[in-house]
């Protein structure tokens, strides 16, 4: 397929679960887009799915279809795959369904390409002149509905709520369009240095937190290793314990203890960054933390700009330090 031609197409993501109905559904409203623009509709798929059964989509308003063949993937793993695919194609729109999954992988990606992202639309409205999209959706505990503009985006981004449009079935030439194979083979594109370690550990710690203590310790990539020590401490200040998002999509710990855009918004009185990063989507998540503590080897590391106090330490290194000064 020539790059030139797929350039400003409507991108359509599949269901990560290979929920068909769903995925109906969204191709034809994103088909009927397209005919009022004049734009075709691409759909990205990952699930496990047979040909003949993606060439049904071909019915449903889908122009051509990207099949990504890969081995078993990590969540942080689809979504860089599927962002590179974004990165390529360069869509005016991107839709895909609601489900946990997806809405993760959408939040992601927004964040990634710094785009607006309406979340569980139930409705699109299309004006014919500016080519400007309204979409609906419920709002203050959907006592009213709220119609959102994505002024001034390149990109027009939104999930759509399941059962809300219909899928209209329009049969077509299959022979006119294509399904496009890409095979994904050891994929590391952002691996990180780390080893899988006592995943009980990390989950039994917080399995009923509400991350409301007045004191909260993140813990990033950068302080997994660390986990025991980071639990004697957190036990010294009568703390609990937050994490990323990449240790929540590697399944080293509960989505109930993520900080962040997809996570939990925190507001205690001292938040202590481990091995924090400071990606954007998990800074969205701490910024009501009245006092901000960052612990990072790397002094370029983002979250430097969001804290208050920024000590160029291991975590191991700054924890028997605090610890020492407790046994005082």
């Amino acid at each position: 397929m020539d790059i030139k031609e797929q350039l400003g197409q409507i991108v359509v993501i599949g269901d990560l679960h290979g929920d068909i109905e769903f995925d109906q559904q969204v191709t034809s409203i994103a088909a009927s887009i397209g005919g009022h623009w004049n734009k075709q509709v691409l759909f990205i798929q990952l699930s496990d799915m047979s040909d003949g059964a993606l060439g049904s989509y071909f019915d449903y308003g889908v122009d051509k279809i990207i099949k990504i063949d890969h081995e078993q993937l990590n969540m942080r793993q689809i979504n860089d795959i599927i962002l590179e695919e974004i990165k390529v194609l360069s869509p005016v729109l991107i839709l895909t369904g609601s489900s946990k999954q997806n809405c993760e992988m959408a939040t992601n990606i927004a964040t990634a390409l710094e785009i607006g992202l309406v979340a569980e639309c139930i409705a699109i409205k299309m004006d014919q002149g500016d080519r400007k999209l309204r979409f609906s959706r419920a709002a203050i505990s959907s006592s009213v509905i709220a119609d959102i503009i994505c002024d001034g985006c390149d990109i027009q981004m939104s999930t759509v709520k399941k059962d809300c449009f219909i899928a209209q079935c329009m049969p077509c030439d299959h022979q006119e369009k294509s399904i496009i194979h890409k095979v994904v083979k050891n994929h590391n594109a952002n691996e990180v240095k780390y080893k899988l370690i006592d995943k009980v550990s990390i989950e039994t710690v917080n399995e009923r937190s509400k991350l409301d203590s007045k004191v909260i310790i993140g813990v990033g990539r950068g302080a997994i290793k660390f986990m025991p020590r980071i639990k004697k401490l957190a036990d010294v200040l009568q703390a609990e314990i937050g994490v990323t998002r990449p240790l929540v999509d590697e399944g080293l710990a509960l989505h109930s203890q993520q900080i962040g855009q997809s996570g939990k918004s925190i507001k205690p009185n001292l938040y202590i960054a481990l091995g924090v990063s400071g990606a954007s989507q998990h800074v969205v998540g701490m910024l009501n933390a009245n006092k901000v503590i960052a612990v990072n080897t790397d002094e370029e590391a983002p979250i430097k700009k969001y804290c208050d106090y920024f000590i160029n330490l291991n975590a191991e290194e700054f924890i028997n330090n605090i610890l020492k000064e407790c046994e005082k």
